[in-house]
């Protein structure tokens, strides 16, 4: 199909690369490659368009531990280190020579620094579970506690492991066992009998692991933490106990692997802290503490670091996580987060957790602790750690030892936060272009949400029945996210028998809506541009400076394209694009979107949702009521209120595009059903949907459309968000140039810069207010540029020479009296591969 006159010239040079079917194989095969370490790449795939931005690639190189995972035969797996002889082996192992006749003079300083700080640490002997009198022995040695444990070990009820629903309780036997043998009184005929059940128990787990329908983020997960676990407490002179070792720890350090590449949980929050997230710390600890010579606990203790700070950066200023996937209760970060993120303070021994856990007592004081856990305070809590004791319900904390933005699961997840700040009046930004890897996953590349003092772009999806309609025709779907719809009519979203009718809601391909089966991390990747196509969003450039943050994001992955579609057809789009510029100071945020569709009958559509009603001016009523349906408009600018805070709109691209308002209780999950996009036959899917608080509750959504039939259209938004009467003159937001290959935009004194094609030779600008800053992006790397200027005053200022980053972003700072700038392209340099910053 040929491309319309008027395309920019780089676009049109991407599309025509993306086309040829080699070299588009060749550059998923390298992306893929090049994500994992296996290679990295500095020239590009088309000679063609040496420097397009679509076609360079760019990844981050991962960790060569997860490299070797993707290759490794589990089967032929040798054992990492040896295990130590000593208990305990989990933590606590200043316990391993420790007497048992009084109490150890670590917990003497931690009860003093309690005392001292005022800290409340409830006494573990007051509660009677199995792991409750192991922490009430080790805080208080007296030998009717330690006769209590051992007879509790021994009434402790193991529940059988199973492929599904439930994964077994053993990992609290083996925690309370092994701080049990710290008992002088615990006979080897007792430990001996204690330790038979546990092996029985990890035979089991070790059987369930090795049926294939295990997924790695999910149960697998549970199970394969509790069998390391299980297999590390017990004792090790055996042949048959030294396999059980080794082959529990093939199993664990692929997990340790699948956390790597994401990092974040992809199932969500609730499901990583109710589920997952302990007794996987609990087994990671094992292996830092409990193997001498291994070659792999400090990347171990890495990974669990770096989970550790996915919470403190999801926190939103409202204190809860900002949530993905199929989220739940505890994304109010009560109960179950602060013993999580005081044992993992205590594994690393890093003072960002330990004060986050100060944070977390601070917002939720008692609840910060579930009843059930309470008994562990003066166990997992190390108060040395924290350098300033935390008097805030804020997370300034953070603000002089952790950077303002970061990506988790670079080249897989994707999972990026940018705040302007640390404070609850500061924003934060959230945004994921990452692949799928789990059934409670959502469909969501591309999705951003903005956060001031309250939320104002969210996420809609609530979670309530797993296959109720709200779940498989809107929640999880992008129609529910701030992403990219593109509408083909008649499209086939039936991916099991669970979808009864047909909803072309025009988003993402939904692949593994109910259930998921990825037995291993060399499984998911085998699985990626083939197999079932778990593609999705990949970020080709991140930039995440102090003063701004840019992120390059290719969604193409994600939709059916014209490379593969699961309808078995030429797919719906040739590529997807989105950039986001965050400007820190100004505290604004720019989006620039590309959709290259295979039919420019294909209506495009910009989502952003909200809590309340968007005031749009010039709203012409389509279907309902005001309050309770579609409107539409003309008009380039909206503002989102919810509380004292504000999110100001301004659209710039298309020009002629039009705002369209849905929303109200019997509209607030509409979707339109066949694809179309012309017409307004949508069902609200309501039911199954949950109110219950955690959620965001939006009711309203602004869809930013395309009218006229294009193959490539664009969509370019500047959002700002403000707290209590600060305005924002939209007048300042304006395109100030618009060529084939690039777009210059203005926010007062600031000018960005979004290059199509980086071979651009040249490019003029003008402009009348006084300007501070220029941000060119999409540059090759290091490339060099000479900048002219002309002057209100004198004809002509000095010339700069400006040289980009590795990330292809130039930034230019410009005299107050500069009116002109003529930038020009210079030889570039020889670089290395553009990487993460």
């Amino acid at each position: 199909m040929p491309y319309k006159k008027g395309i920019p010239s780089g676009l049109e040079k991407r599309m025509h690369f993306f086309r040829d079917k080699k070299k588009f194989v060749l550059g998923l095969v390298l992306l893929s490659l090049a994500a994992y370490g296996g290679i990295q790449v500095d020239n590009h795939l088309s000679t063609q368009d040496e420097n397009s931005k679509a076609t360079r690639v760019v990844t981050k190189q991962l960790s060569e531990f997860a490299t070797k995972q993707l290759t490794t035969d589990l089967d032929s797996h040798k054992l990492d280190g040896q295990p130590v002889t000593q208990h305990p082996r989990i933590f606590l192992t200043f316990l391993q020579n420790w007497q048992g006749r009084s109490v150890h003079p670590v917990f003497q300083e931690r009860m003093a620094l309690f005392k001292q700080r005022k800290t409340v640490s409830v006494n573990p002997c007051v509660y009677k579970s199995v792991l409750a009198n192991a922490g009430c022995w080790v805080t208080k040695p007296e030998k009717e506690i330690g006769e209590q444990l051992v007879k509790s070990l021994f009434n402790f009820y193991l529940m059988p492991p199973k492929s599904s629903g439930y994964y077994g309780n053993a990992w609290k036997l083996a925690l309370a066992y092994d701080l049990a043998c710290t008992y002088p009184g615990f006979s080897q005929k007792d430990r001996a009998a204690i330790e038979k059940r546990l092996e029985k128990q990890l035979e089991d787990l070790l059987d369930v692991l090795e049926e294939d329908g295990l997924s790695m983020w999910h149960g697998r997960a549970s199970v394969a933490s509790q069998a390391f676990l299980l297999a590390m407490v017990l004792d090790h002179s055996s042949e048959r106990r030294q396999e059980l070792l080794k082959r529990s720890q093939a199993y664990f350090l692929d997990l340790m692997a699948a956390l790597d590449l994401t990092e974040a949980w992809p199932e969500g929050y609730n499901y990583w802290i109710q589920n997952r997230a302990i007794p996987i710390a609990l087994a990671a600890a094992a292996y830092v503490n409990g193997l001498r010579h291994s070659q792999q606990a400090e990347k171990i203790r890495e990974i669990i670091r770096r989970a550790g700070y996915w919470v403190i950066y999801a926190t939103r200023p409202d204190d809860k996580i900002e949530g993905l996937g199929d989220e739940g209760s505890r994304i109010d970060l009560k109960d179950i987060s602060r013993p999580y993120i005081d044992f993992i303070a205590q594994l690393t021994q890093d003072s960002e957790l330990a004060e986050f856990s100060e944070y977390l007592y601070q917002v939720h004081e008692g609840q910060s602790y579930y009843d059930g856990w309470r008994w562990a305070f003066r166990i997992f809590n190390d108060p040395q750690l924290v350098r300033q004791p935390v008097n805030s319900k804020q997370l300034v904390f953070a603000r002089n030892n952790l950077p303002t933005a970061d990506i988790f699961g670079k080249g897989a997840f994707n999972q990026a936060y940018i705040r302007s700040g640390w404070s609850d009046q500061d924003t934060l930004i959230s945004f994921r272009a990452g692949h799928q890897f789990s059934h409670h996953g959502h469909y969501d590349a591309g999705h951003f949400t903005i956060h001031k003092q309250l939320p104002l772009a969210i996420n809609s999806s609530t979670y309530g029945r797993y296959d109720a309609p709200h779940r498989l025709n809107y929640a999880i779907r992008s129609v529910a996210k701030n992403t990219l719809l593109i509408m083909r009519p008649g499209e086939k979203v039936r991916p099991n028998k669970f979808f009864q009718n047909n909803v072309a809601d025009g988003g993402q391909r939904i692949i593994q809506p109910t259930g998921s089966s990825i037995p291993s991390v060399s499984h998911w990747y085998k699985n990626l541009y083939k197999g079932k196509h778990l593609e999705g969003g990949t970020i080709a450039r991140a930039d995440l400076s102090p003063a701004y943050s840019y992120l390059y994001a290719d969604l193409t992955g994600a939709y059916n394209n014209s490379e593969y579609d699961d309808n078995g057809d030429l797919g719906k789009v040739n590529k997807v694009t989105r950039e986001l510029f965050y400007l820190r100071e100004q505290d604004q945020l720019l989006i620039y979107d590309t959709i290259a569709a295979t039919s420019p009958a294909y209506i495009k559509k910009w989502l952003l949702h909200s809590v309340y009603q968007p005031a749009v001016k010039g709203l012409k009523l389509i279907k309902g009521k005001a309050h309770n349906g579609i409107s539409t408009s003309d008009a380039s600018e909206a503002i989102i209120t919810n509380g004292n805070s504000r999110l100001f709109l301004k659209k710039l691209l298309p020009v002629n595009g039009k705002l369209n308002v849905i929303g109200g209780p019997n509209y607030r999950y509409y979707v339109d059903i066949d694809g179309d996009g012309h017409t307004w036959d949508g069902i609200n899917f309501d039911q199954g949907a949950s109110d219950k608080k955690w959620f965001d509750s939006g009711f309203w959504r602004l869809e930013l459309t395309s009218t006229e039939p294009k193959e490539v259209e664009q969509f370019l938004v500047v959002l700002t968000p403000r707290i209590g009467k600060k305005t924002v003159n939209q007048s300042d937001i304006k395109v100030l140039k618009a060529e084939k290959n690039y777009y210059a935009v203005q926010m007062k004194s600031s000018v960005v810069v979004f290059l199509a094609d980086s071979t651009i030779n040249q490019l003029d600008l003008d402009w009348k207010a006084p300007l501070k800053k220029i941000y060119l992006v999409g540059l090759a790397p290091k490339q060099q540029l000479e900048v002219k200027g002309q002057s209100s005053i004198t004809n002509s200022v000095p010339v700069q020479k400006v040289v980009a980053n590795l990330q292809g972003t130039a930034v230019m700072t410009i005299s107050p009296q500069t009116t002109h700038v003529q930038i020009g392209l210079l030889k570039k340099l020889a670089t290395s591969a553009l990487s993460y910053k």
